[in-house]
């Protein structure tokens, strides 16, 4: 760890502290993945003064990942390695479970199945384990609690567990905003207190540059539905699980990646499957891993070796999200079409860390996003052209220093051969469709009524087990797509529909503007 904060950490930490004096509890910070929310965290945590510290994550993986951090930040090299080399919770359930570094007094536990020390400075604890024993836990316990990865907290057994605590600080650590499913953390937490994205890690050196490639394919999403905010994944893997798109995707990889090492995002399991074949057959050392031990054997052994270089492509379906860092991962490849943010935005986080020398020896300090884009008229896609779409150039993600450089040599180019006049030139301004705007009260933060929960279950929504609340309903509403007709109608009034994703709630907005524009010409008269 280094010896102390980088300026955007400071920020950071400041920011915290700053919102916690002037009575704020529930706190949120956005920080791009590689850019040490962890350590950020435990910076902050050190200099409020906390003496009981409770650490959730909702997967066991990112609670051997943070521990770690502690364990580095607070104890001996050799202390560090030796856990690192059994890994955390193997080291749990060998010794009981409890770190005591002497020369500080400091403690690090852990709760965990049978494993029972929430008596340490620092308790790392998973989500479900906590919530199934907080019959044992004291609401007040502990000082301060910290949700590690906090757009995975949408269930009814994050919110009961979080609302069951009354810390003096709950502080949220995600690299986006959003919950999984794309809609706000606003139920759990109560203000973003500082952010640090990708562009600016990337303008101010903290992350490498990114290169994004479109590979453009004749595969339609059309005919698939949306299924509780994103696609419906039978329907998806049945379009683009298809001999020809797989070919394009490894001839893409031999265009353009070169010998980079690359994670590649697939829809299921049989896909992550029929990838790895192709690209074996297209002689590239390729293996996929899954949760599934039956279809994909030994997947966390084959993850260690793609860490140690055995393997150039690594195919996965939920595995590689959060808590995995490889920083000489050069290629990223989303052969998975998503609408949301947050889970495109994880996944492009695995390849944004600063590369080894001998790795920007060889490619530069730069990562590749390989961007399979799919045919459609119908879906809110996220990938590299939407997140780039409308910014300036020098703002864009996904488009090297360099590249911006030659684009605005470019522009300038043109301005200079552009005539003077252009008196011939007719152009039809079309009316820009008016937003959507959300604004949130006491009622909107409300829990869901029944009557809303079912109105969104027919959408495909998860209500049995997801915390929803009367904003997010709004939400959701807001961003179901307009039929064909309406388009069609938006079209006929004069409204800019071209390439764009019309919602049900934008139409209506167009609608009314339409209809009051004709209601005055009619007074004018």
């Amino acid at each position: 760890m280094t010896a102390t904060p980088y300026p955007f950490q400071e920020e950071a930490i400041t920011a915290t502290i700053t919102a916690y004096n002037s009575g704020k509890t529930r706190l949120l910070n956005v920080m791009a993945t590689g850019t040490g929310k962890t350590k950020t965290a435990i910076w902050t945590l050190e200099r409020m003064g906390f003496i009981r510290v409770l650490w959730l994550s909702d997967r066991e993986n990112l609670v051997s990942q943070s521990a770690l951090a502690f364990i580095k930040e607070k104890f001996d090299n050799k202390e560090y390695n030796e856990v690192k080399e059994l890994g955390f919770l193997n080291w749990v359930e060998k010794t009981g479970g409890v770190f005591l570094n002497s020369k500080n007094n400091f403690t690090l536990g852990c709760i965990k199945s049978d494993i029972w020390h929430p008596d340490a400075n620092v308790v790392m604890g998973s989500l479900q384990t906590i919530h199934n024993r907080l019959n044992r836990l004291p609401s007040d316990y502990f000082d301060a609690i910290i949700c590690d990865e906090a757009h995975g907290y949408m269930s009814k057994t994050a919110v009961k567990t979080l609302n069951y605590f009354n810390p003096k600080l709950l502080l949220g650590l995600t690299a986006t905003p959003f919950r999984l499913d794309g809609l706000p953390l606003s139920d759990i937490f109560e203000e973003i207190v500082f952010e640090y994205d990708i562009t600016r890690g990337i303008k101010e050196g903290y992350l490498c540059e990114l290169e994004g490639i479109r590979i453009k394919t004749n595969v339609s999403l059309d005919k698939v539905h949306t299924l509780g905010g994103d696609f419906n994944k039978g329907e998806l893997v049945q379009e683009v699980n298809v001999p020809e798109r797989n070919i394009l995707i490894a001839e893409s990889f031999i265009k353009y990646c070169g010998s980079r090492q690359a994670i590649g995002y697939a829809c299921n399991i049989q896909h992550a499957l029929d990838l790895t074949a192709i690209f074996i057959e297209y002689g590239i050392n390729a293996v996929a891993i899954s949760s599934n031990e039956e279809l994909t054997p030994n997947s966390r052994q084959k993850l260690e070796d793609y860490s140690n270089g055995k393997y150039q492509v690594i195919w996965n379906v939920g595995l590689i999200v959060a808590g995995y860092d490889h920083p000489d991962t050069g290629v990223i490849i989303h052969a998975d079409p998503t609408k949301s943010l947050t889970e495109f935005i994880q996944k492009t986080g695995r390849g944004t860390r600063l590369k080894s020398p001998e790795y920007v020896s060889k490619y530069g300090q730069k990562a590749i996003i390989l961007d399979v884009v799919d045919i459609t008229t119908r879906h809110n896609l996220i990938n590299t052209y939407s997140l780039d779409k409308g910014k300036k150039t020098e703002d864009r993600i996904f488009t090297t220093k360099e590249q911006k450089e030659a684009v605005l040599s470019q522009i300038e180019a043109r301005k200079a051969t552009i005539e003077a006049k252009r008196d011939k030139d007719e152009f039809v301004k079309l009316i820009s469709i008016p937003q959507l705007k959300l604004y949130k009260t006491y009622r909107t933060s409300q829990d869901a009524t029944p009557a809303q929960l079912a109105a969104i279950a027919k959408w495909g929504y998860d209500i049995e087990n997801t915390h929803y609340t009367h904003f997010m309903i709004s939400e959701i509403f807001g961003k179901q797509p307009a039929s064909a007709r309406s388009i069609q109608e938006l079209r006929d009034w004069g409204y800019d529909v071209s390439g764009k994703f019309i919602s049900i709630a934008e139409h209506q907005l167009a609608k009314k503007e339409h209809e009051a524009k004709l209601s005055a010409k009619k007074k004018v008269k």
